[in-house]
C-alpha cells in the first residue's frame, strides 16, 4: 500500500458500509460528529483532502441552522448530490426565518425520502420558539397564509383538524396556547388523539381546554396510582383493604375476607386487575360481580402459605 494515504483513492460503499482508502478497508457501523448522525457518503466528503475543510464548514452550519434530523439528512444528501455550494445557498436561503424565544407560526414541511426534495405541507402549521415546537392539522390550505417553513427543529403533529376560526383565535391567543400546548405535550402516556383534542378544545374554548387537561392528568394521576399498587402487591403478595386482604398468586388476584371467605378474580387482564385493586385501596369498593368461589385444592394450598404469614390464625380456619 502506498506509505502516503492521502495520495490513495477514497471510496464510500454505503450498501456494505464501508470507505475504502486504496487497499486499506474501514467497516462502519455508525458515522457521527459532534453528537450528530452523518450518512456515510458524507462522511466521505470530511475525510477526502479535496473537499475536507469545505465539508466541515458545512457540518458546522448544518448543526447551526437545525436541530431536526430530517433537514439535516436532507442537507447532507443535498450536499453529497448537488454539492456543498447548493446546501448552503439553500441555508443561506432560509437563515432569515430562524426561531426566537417568543413563540412564532411557521407552516410544515414534508420530505420526500427517494427524491431527496422539502416541500410545504398542505394542511399543517406549527407553532415554534427556540425550546418547543408543536405542529397542527388544518382543514383548509394554509398555502394562502404565507407562513415560513419550519426547518429548524422537529414538532410533533397532531391531527387538530383546525378551522379557519380557531386558527385565527390560535393567532389572537399565540403565547397562551404555546404555554398550554407545552403543558399539554409533557403528560405522560397520552395518546396523540387526546392530545389533539384538548389542544383543540383550548382553540374553541380556553376554559373547556383546560377542564380537558385537567382531566387527563387525573387520568394518569390514576395510572400511576394503579402502577404503585399493583407493582406493590406483587412484591408483597398480600394487600390489606378494608374487609379483607387482596393476594396476588401466579398472575390472578384473590380476595379474602376477615371472615375468612376466599375468592378469586375473575380476570386474568391486568388492567381490569389494577382497576379492581384501585377500587379496593381507594374508594373501599369490592365488586363481588367479579368475584368467584371456585378455586382449585392447589390453589387454596398455595393461597394459605401467603395468607399465614399474614394471619396464621385465618390460614388455620381455612385449611382443608
Amino acid at each position: 500500500m502506498n506509505a502516503n494515504i492521502h495520495e490513495e483513492k477514497i471510496t464510500v460503499d454505503e450498501r456494505n458500509k464501508t470507505i475504502r482508502f486504496g487497499d486499506l478497508e474501514f467497516k462502519v457501523h455508525r458515522c457521527s460528529i459532534w453528537g450528530a448522525s452523518l450518512p456515510l457518503s458524507y462522511a466521505k466528503l470530511l475525510v477526502d483532502p479535496a473537499t475536507a475543510i469545505a465539508a466541515k464548514t458545512l457540518l458546522s452550519n448544518i448543526l447551526n441552522f437545525t436541530s431536526d434530523i430530517l433537514i439535516r439528512e436532507f442537507l447532507f444528501v443535498k450536499a453529497v448530490r448537488e454539492g456543498i455550494n447548493a446546501a448552503q445557498k439553500f441555508i443561506d436561503r432560509y437563515s432569515g426565518y430562524t426561531p426566537t424565544k417568543k413563540p412564532q407560526l411557521y407552516r410544515d414541511f414534508w420530505k420526500n425520502f427517494s427524491e431527496n426534495t422539502i416541500k410545504p405541507a398542505a394542511r399543517r402549521v406549527a407553532v415554534v420558539s427556540t425550546e418547543f415546537a408543536i405542529a397542527l392539522t388544518t382543514s383548509f390550505q394554509v398555502s394562502k397564509l404565507n407562513l415560513p417553513l419550519n426547518l429548524y427543529c422537529s414538532a410533533d403533529a397532531y391531527r387538530t383538524s383546525l378551522t379557519e376560526k380557531e386558527y385565527q383565535r390560535l393567532i389572537c391567543r399565540l403565547e397562551d396556547f404555546f404555554f398550554f400546548s407545552k403543558k399539554v405535550a409533557s403528560l405522560e402516556r397520552i395518546t396523540n388523539q387526546r392530545v389533539a383534542k384538548i389542544l383543540k378544545a383550548f382553540l374553541q374554548n380556553e376554559e373547556k381546554g383546560w377542564k380537558e387537561y385537567n382531566n387527563a392528568l387525573k387520568d394518569i394521576n390514576r395510572r400511576n396510582k394503579q402502577n404503585e399498587l399493583y407493582s406493590i402487591l406483587k412484591s408483597k403478595k398480600i394487600f390489606s383493604v378494608t374487609g379483607g386482604y387482596i393476594i396476588y398468586l401466579h398472575g390472578m388476584l384473590y380476595y379474602l375476607t376477615k371472615n375468612g371467605e376466599l375468592y378469586r378474580f375473575s380476570s386474568w387482564k391486568t388492567r381490569l386487575q389494577k382497576e379492581f385493586l384501585y377500587q379496593a385501596v381507594t374508594k373501599n369498593r369490592i365488586n363481588f360481580n367479579k368475584l368467584t368461589d371456585k378455586i382449585s385444592p392447589e390453589e387454596r394450598r398455595q393461597l394459605l402459605t401467603i395468607i399465614g404469614q399474614k394471619r396464621p390464625d385465618l390460614a388455620v380456619v381455612l385449611a382443608p
